[in-house]
């Protein structure tokens, strides 16, 4: 944990510590006395919390390895007992498979997750936790309201994103609602932005699939993917900046970024509410250069956002010039070596071959016979994708907000 509270420290200029190579020490002090066979919880939380440091540090290869270890002792610690788990073995079971979800879904993988037994219906013993104050500690005598934290609601709805179509009107009111309340916590905006992404990457590939009429899912998820942008400008950057976000939210802010880039590079003519390639690019890279300061993950993600406008066809503002000069002349230090080592794979792009190669060439006539029984609206033949919009103006962030059940299994 001191390791991980290292990338979150901000370094004064009166101060001469070294908060880089401290999180190190911590890091080799912890390794020093670490043994992967020992299966007690405090080793097991221990494993989960270096799959974060090594993420944030930007190794994540090796920080998978620590969240592989930490899942499968976690397994063989429940397999081994059949008596009621304890409060504290329920907590670990769910971070562990919080972090197996999110880990999955920014890269594209399946998730790790063993038969757990059932840990979601634990609303009794979790009322406290959810009552727990939290506020945003920054400096030493910072002074911020506190706000009932939500801890435990917010794990337990984001493990259920495991199955990835997951219906965001069946939020509690308490997350459902958070963007429209001044006290929109960072961890539930999180959680907002993740579920938008979900839909955003189940969709995806069916923009680029042969002899699927993209116009079909054009308009889901070009939606989501600017809802998730508005949330994070508008809320989640607005009140607490993306210094402290979570690593593994860069490499949404990364996916999201460049989807819109590549697929809905342009918008409707004066409207500030929606983004086109380039402002979602340069939002993108404005977020990851705040995190940069604590995580140098974000600066291999940077990279891989700055090299996604040229390949498609976009200009940066100049008021980038600074910041792209900067990463013109880091260039050397980020290779593909480094990309495959942050994101387990030489691109952000979502593999798509593997996705494709599970549909038949009926899929496209069973999406429309199909989908609006799930609840999914085909649009209408005369209806325009936010591709032909692109001339016509009022879309804006009203529009944004009519994010309907669109994927509702029930």
């Amino acid at each position: 944990m001191c390791a991980l509270a290292c990338h979150f420290y901000t370094q004064s200029e009166e101060s001469e510590l070294d908060s880089d190579q401290l999180g190190i020490q911590f890091s080799e002090a912890f390794l020093t006395g670490f043994d992967p066979d020992d299966k007690s919880i405090t080793s097991i939380q221990a494993a989960a919390v270096m799959f974060l440091v090594e993420l944030g540090r930007g190794f994540g290869l090796r920080a998978s390895s620590y969240l592989r270890l930490a899942t499968e002792s976690i397994a063989e610690l429940l397999a081994s007992s059949s008596e009621e788990l304890p409060c504290v073995l329920k907590k670990t079971v769910q971070g562990i498979r919080c972090l197996n979800v999110e880990w999955a879904q920014v890269t594209f993988q399946f998730p790790s997750v063993p038969g757990f037994r059932a840990v979601e219906d634990t609303y009794n013993e979790e009322a406290y936790l959810d009552d727990s104050p939290w506020y945003f500690y920054r400096y030493e005598d910072d002074q911020y309201p506190l706000w009932p934290g939500l801890l435990a609601t917010t794990s337990r709805e984001k493990m259920k994103l495991i199955d990835i179509i997951n219906d965001r009107a069946a939020l509690p009111p308490t997350l459902g609602d958070a963007e429209t309340s001044t006290q929109a916590l960072p961890h539930i905006l999180s959680l907002l932005i993740l579920y938008d992404y979900s839909v955003v990457q189940l969709l995806c590939p069916l923009l680029d699939l042969e002899d699927f009429p993209p116009r079909l899912v054009e308009e889901v998820v070009w939606t989501h993917a600017q809802h998730a942008l508005l949330l994070l400008e508008r809320h989640y950057r607005l009140h607490y900046t993306c210094r402290y976000q979570p690593a593994l939210q860069m490499f949404v802010v990364l996916n999201i970024c460049h989807l819109i880039a590549r697929f809905f590079p342009a918008k409707p003519p004066n409207d500030s509410d929606i983004k086109d390639g380039s402002e979602a690019v340069t939002i993108g890279l404005e977020a990851l250069e705040e995190s940069n300061i604590g995580f140098p993950a974000a600066g291999a993600l940077q990279e891989l956002l700055r090299r996604s406008a040229p390949a498609c066809s976009l200009r940066l503002p100049q008021s980038l010039d600074y910041l792209i000069t900067r990463q013109r002349n880091a260039r050397l230090t980020h290779s593909y070596h480094d990309f495959i080592d942050v994101c387990t794979r030489p691109s952000c792009h979502q593999p798509l071959w593997a996705v494709r190669e599970k549909f038949d060439s009926k899929f496209a006539e069973d999406w429309y016979s199909q989908s609006q029984e799930l609840g999914h609206k085909l649009p209408h033949p005369v209806q325009q994708t936010p591709r032909e919009l692109q001339g016509e103006p009022d879309r804006g962030v009203q529009h944004l907000m009519q994010i309907w059940n669109l994927l509702n299994t029930n």
